[in-house]
């Protein structure tokens, strides 16, 4: 991901992105570009010319990134010209309409003015260009298929990905050539491409990837070990204002652990707490998650033909709030940690209702709490102010550990905010442990 993420209310990049420094994205997307395909991959940077700075989620509705052509120069363009400088194999579109590159309010994917002229011509990326998925709300507002199909072609694109119906797509490329509203030659030059690709990975020979065999290619000590060092010197500790942070408490110390995630997220908070269990025995473990009633006529803002649907805001029960604090009354401390970050049906960042009432009835009882988020970096933003904030930037396991280890001090805790958290901490915060 080469989005350069300087909105805080961007509802679906957050923690996908490298942060909101141009250079630090740049760098980090360039880094990570040679280092996948100079193990054997091809490497696809998104979503061009930049998914940062907008606050709609593309999969529900055309976001819109508002700036000038000056300030994308600048910022957002940055990270995908060092990653073509770096040999990118691939790129990634972008559903949204940026006015300073074409003033038609059409969706980038679908402008040739931006996937040709400007990232082809101008910035020299002559690999394989492939749409974001084209049943998103924002490429197809209230076309069909089939136009949106023909769009993309045009606009020089040569992998169409997840057509909402593959028969209708292949059939308009059909039809596109029949009626010369583009030639058979362009079809070909995509196809050339995506044959040499396909020949150089084995792809002729093979043409499935044995995911047992990605497993044990992958998962390997080897692979793990830098993992688990970048997941460790990741954790950043915003805040924390009674130095409650690393634990010093005695091992008798009665210690809560609430976990706010997806009912559908079983790993959330299982590492986590079996780590910190390790030091207090007696630790309480608890599970909230938010819930939502099913509306079938929720659609995307922009009233679409696409596949995705804005949820309705999902919530944490008041009964489930007013149950966690009748546990959590009179312990020593209240660990709360957030497994809930981006999805598809995103439509905002801010958190998840119920937590400020949680957090508000903690302070009341006088509490001291910890903030963890294992997701959404801006979780904090909104919240009442705890005593400490930490943030692990992933939910899985092996920054769950990381971030057990922290808060015991079993971890160095080094890292920096490569984002602004306004009002609470600025851009590069983090206090050292």
């Amino acid at each position: 991901v080469l989005d350069v993420n300087n909105n805080p209310k961007n509802p679906v990049i957050a923690a996908r992105s490298f942060g909101e420094d141009p250079e630090l994205v740049s760098r980090m997307g360039a880094a990570l570009v040679r280092g996948i395909q100079e193990h054997g991959m091809l490497a696809t940077g998104k979503h061009f010319p930049g998914h940062g700075d907008t606050e709609q989620n593309s999969h529900l509705e055309l976001s819109r990134v508002n700036v000038s052509r000056a300030r994308l120069d600048s910022v957002e363009l940055r990270p995908f010209q060092a990653a073509i400088n770096a040999g990118v194999r691939g790129m990634m579109t972008f559903h949204g309409d940026l006015p300073a590159l074409d003033t038609t309010h059409t969706a980038a994917t679908l402008s040739a003015t931006v996937m040709t002229d400007l990232l082809r011509t101008q910035m020299g990326f002559n690999g394989l260009l492939v749409t974001d998925a084209l049943d998103m709300n924002g490429v197809l507002g209230n076309m069909t298929m089939a136009e949106a199909t023909q769009r993309a072609v045009l606009a020089g694109n040569d992998v169409l990905l997840m057509p909402s119906d593959a028969k209708v797509s292949i059939q308009a490329v059909v039809d596109g050539v029949a009626s010369g509203r583009f030639t058979e030659a362009r079809i070909d030059a995509s196809v050339k491409k995506l044959l040499m690709a396909k020949h150089e990975f084995g792809l002729h020979r093979e043409r499935f990837v044995s995911v047992e065999g990605v497993r044990q290619r992958v998962g390997v000590a080897a692979n793990m070990a830098p993992a688990r060092v970048a997941a460790e010197k990741a954790i950043t500790l915003v805040r924390d204002s009674l130095a409650l942070v690393p634990f010093t408490m005695p091992a008798a110390s009665r210690v809560v652990s609430i976990t706010v995630t997806p009912r559908v997220d079983l790993s959330a908070g299982r590492i986590f707490d079996a780590e910190l269990k390790g030091t207090f025995a007696n630790l309480l473990s608890l599970s909230l998650s938010p819930e939502t009633v099913a509306d079938n006529t929720a659609g995307a803002a922009a009233g679409g033909t696409g596949a995705y649907k804005i949820n309705p805001e999902p919530a944490l029960l008041p009964a489930s709030v007013d149950n966690a604090l009748a546990i959590a009354r009179g312990a020593d401390l209240v660990i709360v940690s957030s497994y809930i970050g981006a999805t598809s049906n995103t439509a905002s960042m801010v958190a998840t209702r119920g937590i400020p009432e949680l957090l508000n009835g903690l302070r009341a009882a006088k509490t001291k709490v910890v903030l963890v988020s294992f997701n959404n970096p801006y979780l904090q933003l909104g919240l009442p102010l705890t005593e400490a904030h930490l943030i692990a930037w992933s939910p899985w396991s092996l920054s769950q550990r990381a971030a057990a280890r922290a808060l015991l001090g079993k971890a160095p805790i080094t890292g920096q905010l490569p984002i602004t958290l306004p009002g609470v901490a600025p851009f590069g915060a983090g206090l050292r442990r």
